[in-house]
C-alpha cells in the first residue's frame, strides 16, 4: 500500500468526499450510495450556516467509528488529497482502455470527422438549475464523464455538441475536413444562440506539438461570438499527446514505468497558459489550467490513483474523467460566482 500526502491549501475537500468512489460508477451506468442523493434538492448555505462543533455532551454517547477502508480507485483524488493507495490491478486494463469513453460515443451524438450536423445529447437531473454546454472536438468530449459524475449533485444540464477534429474555432483551408469544421462551427454558433447555456466549455489550447499552445486566431473570435450573446465560457487547457498507445506501454512495461509519461515541464505545462502577443482574451471568457489533476509538479505518470488515465495516446479514460468531475464542478463555481457551498434539504 502506498501512501501520498495531502496538498496544501485544496479548496474542494468538502465536495470529494463520497463523490470519487460515486462518480465511477455513476458515469458507467451502475449505482452507488453516495451522500449527495441523486434528486435531492439543496439550497446555497452561507459558511457561518454549517454545522457547529458538537459540544462534549454531544458527542460523549456517539460510539467511534471504524476506519474506512482506503478507497481502491481514487484516481485524481490521489493526487489532490493524498491518502492510502491499496496495492490493486489499475483499472480500466490496457485491453479495454480504447472503449473506455464517453457515452456521446455509443448514442452516436458525437458526430464523425466529415459530418457537418451538430448532433446533441443532454445529461443531468430532469429540472436543473444551470445549463452547461461542453463543444468542441474529441478534447472536449472527453470531459464528458466529468460532467456526468457531478450533474446530478449541482443540478446541473449538460448538452453535449462535439464532432472529432472540430475545435470550436475558426477554420480557414478547403480541405474536407476544415470545411465541415466550418458548416459545423456555424451550426453550433447558432444551436448555442437558441439554447442560450450559462456556460460553454470548451478547451482551450493544443497538446499535440512537443509544448502546449493556444490557437488564438482561431478559438478567440469563436470565443468573442459567444461573449457577444451574453453566453460566459471556460476555456480548459489540453493534456499532453504521446507519440505511442499508453496503454499497450502500461501493459507492456507496467504502470509504473516512466516511460509510459512524460517530463511536464518539456510539455510547457508548468508555466501558466500563454496567450500569443497581439490578441486580447475577451471578458467573461476563463481559461482554466487542470494539469495538476492529471499529473504530478514534474512528472505526467500513465497510472494516477490506480486508474489509467489514457485510453490511447492523448484521450483520457472515461473512468479516470469521472474521477476529475469534483474538482472541474469546483473550479466551475469559483469562476462562475455560483453556489459556493450547497446542502441538501
Amino acid at each position: 500500500m502506498r501512501v501520498r500526502s495531502t496538498r496544501p491549501g485544496n479548496r474542494w475537500r468538502w465536495l470529494v468526499a463520497g463523490v470519487v468512489s460515486a462518480a465511477i460508477v455513476t458515469v458507467l451506468g451502475l449505482s452507488a450510495v453516495s451522500p449527495f442523493r441523486a434528486g435531492a434538492r439543496y439550497q446555497v448555505v452561507a459558511t457561518d450556516q454549517v454545522a457547529a462543533t458538537p459540544t462534549p455532551e454531544a458527542t460523549a454517547a456517539v460510539a467511534p467509528t471504524p476506519a474506512a477502508k482506503p478507497e481502491p480507485y481514487p484516481g485524481a483524488a490521489y493526487l489532490m488529497e493524498g491518502g492510502e493507495l491499496p496495492d490493486v490491478p489499475y483499472k480500466p486494463l490496457a485491453n479495454k482502455a480504447a472503449q473506455d469513453r464517453p457515452l456521446s460515443y455509443e448514442t452516436r451524438c458525437h458526430q464523425g470527422e466529415l459530418g457537418t450536423t451538430v448532433n446533441t445529447c443532454e445529461f443531468g437531473p430532469a429540472h436543473a438549475f444551470r445549463t452547461i454546454a461542453l463543444v468542441g472536438d474529441s478534447h472536449s468530449a472527453h470531459w464528458l464523464p466529468a460532467l456526468q459524475a457531478v450533474a446530478d449533485e449541482f443540478g446541473w444540464h449538460i448538452v453535449s455538441m462535439t464532432k472529432s477534429s472540430c475545435r470550436l474555432g475558426i477554420y480557414g483551408s478547403d480541405t474536407p475536413e476544415h470545411a465541415s469544421c466550418r458548416v459545423w462551427n456555424s451550426g453550433v454558433l447558432r444551436s448555442l444562440q437558441a439554447l442560450r447555456p450559462d456556460l460553454v466549455l470548451t478547451r482551450a489550447t493544443e497538446g499535440s506539438g512537443r509544448r502546449d499552445y493556444m490557437l488564438a486566431a482561431s478559438s478567440i473570435p469563436q470565443w468573442r461570438a459567444l461573449r457577444e450573446m451574453g453566453i460566459p465560457v471556460i476555456a480548459l487547457r489540453d493534456n499532453p499527446w504521446y507519440s505511442f498507445d499508453v496503454p499497450q506501454c502500461v501493459a507492456t512495461y507496467g504502470p509504473a514505468a516512466r516511460r509510459c509519461g512524460s517530463d511536464r515541464a518539456q510539455r510547457g505545462l508548468v508555466e501558466p497558459i500563454v496567450i500569443p502577443a497581439g490578441y486580447t482574451l475577451p471578458t467573461g471568457v476563463h481559461l482554466l489550467d487542470l494539469t495538476d489533476l492529471y499529473c504530478e509538479p514534474t512528472y505526467c505518470p500513465p497510472v494516477v490513483g490506480n486508474v489509467l488515465v489514457l485510453r490511447d495516446s492523448h484521450h483520457f479514460t472515461a473512468t479516470y474523467a469521472a474521477t476529475m468531475g469534483p474538482y472541474l464542478a469546483g473550479e466551475i463555481v469559483k469562476l462562475m460566482g455560483w453556489q459556493d457551498r450547497m446542502a441538501f434539504v
